[in-house]
């Protein structure tokens, strides 16, 4: 066998290009080859082919871009109504005094049911009450439509903090400030 000479290659090339379309078949494919400057591609895929190709579309894809990008933007603005969080910390001891009502001092599951009465409509009802929540933005644009107690129980949450006896109160509203009032009156 003979070692091929380089200087016959491309017309080798082009010999079996030739005879692949003669016999029907397809082309092959095209060869990503990353070589020095002295060899030269006929018709495969090089770093300068796909930066000038990158240069070529860059007129058309970059006012693209930049129209898609703010069209996405607007329309996370739009979709997106703001929430704020107020959060308070209780320490509940596995015994008295209690939160809410009082229970067997030597109950297992103590502050767990301080936590459930905290969760629950008794608490709710008292703090709409006594801290006159009513006058609250969202609980007058939903009055007569939803029960408050219902809508503040389902935005309230209270999670115990790892395995501490701290526990989290957390309540989230459009408005800052009926957030940490909701939040207040709950504790």
């Amino acid at each position: 066998m003979e070692p091929i000479d380089k200087s016959n290659q491309p017309q080798i090339l082009t010999t079996l290009q030739k005879n692949r379309e003669s016999a029907g078949l397809p082309s092959p494919p095209l060869v990503l080859q990353l070589g020095g400057q002295e060899e030269k591609s006929n018709g495969a895929i090089s770093l300068p082919a796909i930066w000038h190709a990158f240069l070529q579309r860059l007129p058309i894809t970059l006012p693209l871009g930049v129209v898609l990008a703010t069209a996405a933007c607007a329309l996370v603005w739009w979709l997106n109504e703001p929430g704020y969080r107020s959060t308070s910390v209780l320490q509940i001891i596995d015994k008295q005094p209690y939160l809410a009502f009082q229970t067997m001092e030597h109950s297992q599951g103590f502050a767990q049911t301080q936590l459930e009465l905290l969760r629950g409509s008794f608490v709710i009802k008292q703090a709409i009450e006594t801290d006159e929540l009513t006058k609250l933005p969202e609980l007058k644009k939903i009055a007569g439509l939803e029960d408050p107690v219902l809508w503040i129980s389902q935005r309230l949450k209270v999670a115990r903090i790892g395995m501490s006896e701290l526990y989290s109160i957390s309540f989230v509203s459009q408005q800052p400030k009926s957030a940490q009032k909701v939040v207040q009156a709950i504790v």
